[in-house]
């Protein structure tokens, strides 16, 4: 029986690595599925806040690597042409956009399937961009959009993934769908074989917190710096990810230069993907005071080595309080935050290592890849 193919529209892709979850997302989800489905992508030929394009690599024509055929696009190069081309040549796949306010890559996809009749089958991953945080966040422009693709969607009936409960009912507040078309499939976490055996913890006197992901408003980075201006013990802050928005940036630097001299704060630049699940082992806790997140890969990727998230109720991970290795807070209650700081700076050798073995715990019991699997063939099942 010949597989179905599912045609993925992501600005970002592989080899890249800068624009985070959505490409964790992606990739995750063709690893675990392309026995089943056959994966096509067309993504840009480079990575987030990059210029040159990636080496060994051919432009507007299809590449076969990472499981899926690639169709890599360059502003530079018939950018719309390449999208149009692509997209008639792949008139009878399942259309699966990775993103909400995207003009490029899922507003003028939709009018192209509208306007010549392709892809009857379209689904839309929102990516969180519908939470309360991401929505405060140039809002004028966000309503102006959303009213928009209100008024086009009238005419194209669109599947949507939600990665959680919370997400479905963002998604069903903001956009004209049914709740019957929000199907939740949440992302695959990377290979459980990821998940660390090691309980020790290395020798420090500080408490070394790590933040490890790109620096916008949304990510609240700057709400961190403020917090660890009122803990009094030592701490060691290293700060991972990409610039995205370099006025923010400016806002935060700005208040790392005034910080108490207990408080030891280092930018280490961007990450490699695949260096951070050791990078995160070397930490006791990941601060992560997001906006709001539809799934946070970080998050699961911090557990799997042992390391504690300190995060906002914003995030939909709840459900795992329990294991006691994950705490989520109102982000109004300033308090929570500075005392739970307070309390691991306090800590021994042996309680941190009785906490990463909760950590390991807790992502050995979250995986569950045949329930996830049933759901994704829900989702592209047409």
């Amino acid at each position: 029986m010949r597989k179905k193919t599912i045609f993925c529209i992501v600005k970002f892709y592989l080899p890249g690595s800068n624009a985070g979850g959505p490409i964790r997302s992606i990739s995750n989800l063709v690893n675990n599925l392309n026995d089943q489905f056959d994966f096509s992508i067309l993504t840009l030929a480079r990575d987030a806040k990059e210029k040159r394009n990636y080496p060994s690599i051919k432009i507007n024509k299809w590449n076969n690597l990472y499981n899926s055929k690639i169709f890599y696009i360059d502003y530079k190069i018939n950018f719309y042409f390449a999208i149009l081309k692509s997209i008639i040549k792949k008139r009878d796949s399942i259309l699966y956009l990775n993103s909400f306010f995207s003009i490029n890559f899922t507003l003028i996809p939709l009018l192209i399937s509208i306007i010549f009749g392709t892809n009857k089958n379209i689904i839309i991953a929102t990516r969180g961009e519908l939470s309360s945080g991401a929505l405060g966040i140039k809002k004028i422009k966000k309503r102006l959009y959303i009213l928009f693709f209100n008024i086009l969607t009238n005419f194209k009936t669109i599947r949507y993934q939600a990665t959680s409960n919370q997400e479905k009912n963002e998604i069903f507040k903001e956009i004209n769908a049914k709740k019957e078309l929000i199907y939740i499939a949440p992302n695959y976490l990377s290979n459980k074989k990821i998940i660390s055996k090691s309980y020790s913890r290395l020798e420090s006197n500080n408490l070394r917190l790590i933040y490890l992901s790109r620096i916008t408003p949304k990510k609240n980075l700057l709400f961190a710096l403020e917090i660890l201006r009122k803990i009094k013990y030592n701490v060691d802050f290293d700060i991972y990810g990409i610039i995205d928005d370099s006025s923010y940036w400016l806002k935060c630097k700005n208040l790392m230069e005034n910080m108490p001299s207990n408080i030891n704060i280092s930018y280490k630049g961007s990450l490699k993907h695949e260096l951070v699940e050791e990078t995160f082992r070397l930490y006791d806790l990941f601060f992560f005071p997001t906006l709001g997140e539809n799934f946070g890969h970080v998050i699961p990727e911090s557990l799997s080595q042992g390391t504690a998230v300190l995060t906002s109720d914003r995030v939909p991970w709840k459900r795992i309080e329990r294991f006691d290795c994950i705490w989520l807070y109102n982000l109004e209650d300033r308090s929570k935050f500075i005392k739970k700081l307070n309390s691991f700076a306090k800590m021994g050798n042996s309680q941190f290592e009785s906490i990463r073995r909760n950590c390991i715990s807790c992502s050995e019991k979250i995986y569950d890849q045949k329930k996830l699997n049933n759901k994704y063939k829900n989702l592209f099942n047409f």
